[in-house]
């Protein structure tokens, strides 16, 4: 795939509207529609019906940069983003990323992510 997609993942994305779908987020991460209702900060009927709604837009964009990171760090590795996103991480108290980012706690997440960019700099 063209370096110009690096910074995506093509598979989390509607194709005619470029926008993040519930279902390629599904397909991408094995996430449910729980745990993407939480990513996005709603209900699972909200995002059934409402997922191109900016303000969700927003959110699950948000953590499709970040695991585009993690990707990055992770060599391009799709499966270990998926292991690391569900593994309990001894910086988040034994928690995984995941258990945190669907209760909408971004910032330590994004704070092991920024200490291993920094690290491989």
């Amino acid at each position: 795939m063209s370096s110009l997609l690096d910074h995506v993942f093509v598979d989390a994305h509607d194709p005619g509207t470029g926008k993040v779908t519930a279902e390629g987020l599904r397909r991408v991460f094995s996430l449910s529609t729980a745990e993407i209702a939480g990513l996005a900060g709603v209900t699972p009927r909200a995002i059934r019906q409402t997922a191109s709604s900016a303000r969700i837009q927003a959110r699950l964009g948000r953590f499709v940069d970040l695991m585009v990171r993690t990707k990055r760090l992770l060599e391009g590795d799709v499966a270990l983003v998926r292991i690391w996103l569900r593994a309990p991480h001894p910086e988040l108290a034994m928690r995984s990323p995941l258990s945190l980012l669907v209760r909408g706690e971004f910032d330590p997440v994004e704070r092991i992510v920024r200490a291993a960019e920094s690290a491989n700099r």
